[in-house]
Formats: structure tokens, sequence, C-alpha cells
């Protein structure tokens, strides 16, 4: 079986993460359906998962580069956030609102600190 190489870092950055997002979600909504943890538990846990799921998507993303992580991290979060709004506008007719813009303050920080600490991991030594 031949394995799906994708050229374009962002868009396997973004795939990463909803991957990593979607399986980890499922797994929050098996433990609603069973009622194994109060609403409130699921709920910042479901908040939790995707900006966790953008961090570490924004840390394996930054291979090869070794300046600028924040730079790549507003690039990651801008991506996801449109597809988020997309998707809220037009799926669900919601308007914009304070509780939004919070989440996508979290979604920035997440993916500019995860491409910055994975810059900072990659770098190499120096032996001087």
């Amino acid at each position: 079986m031949k394995k799906l190489k994708i050229k374009n870092k962002y868009l396997r950055g973004v795939l990463k993460g909803m991957v990593i997002a979607v399986i980890s979600l499922f797994i929050i909504n098996i433990f609603e359906f069973f009622d194994l943890l109060p609403d409130a538990v699921i709920a910042g846990l479901k908040v939790l998962i995707i900006i966790l799921a953008l961090f570490i998507s924004a840390y394996g993303l930054i291979e090869g580069n070794t300046k600028k992580g924040w730079l790549v991290g507003i690039k990651l979060a801008l991506i996801y956030i449109v597809i988020v709004l997309c998707c809220n506008f037009l799926l669900f007719n919601q308007g914009f609102s304070l509780k939004l813009l919070l989440y996508f303050c979290l979604i920035m920080l997440a993916c500019i600190l995860g491409a910055m600490i994975g810059v900072f991991r990659k770098q190499e030594p120096s032996l001087d």
C-alpha cells in the first residue's frame, strides 16, 4: 500500500491537527454517550483537545525552519480560523460572539506557542 504524500506543509499541518482532534473528540463523545463524565467536563475537554491538537500540529509543522516560528503558527491558526468561521456561518448560521473570539485567541496562542517551541527544539546545538 502506497503512503499518501501531501506536499503542502500547511495543508499537512491542518490535516494532522484535524485528524488528532476528530479521533480524540470521538473518544470524548463515547464518554458523553454513556454519561461517564459531567457535561461541564466534557465541554472543557472538547476545547482542550482542539487546542492541544493544534499545538501538536504547529509543533510538527515547523520541520526545516529555524526562524520565525511565530509566523508559521499564525499562518496555521488563520487557516484553521477561516475553516471554523466558514463552517459556523454557512452550516450553523451562528453569528460572531465574544465566546468565539476567545476561542480564536486560544487557537492563535496554541499555534504560535507550538511553532515557537518546535523551532526551539529543532535547532542544532552549536559546538562553540
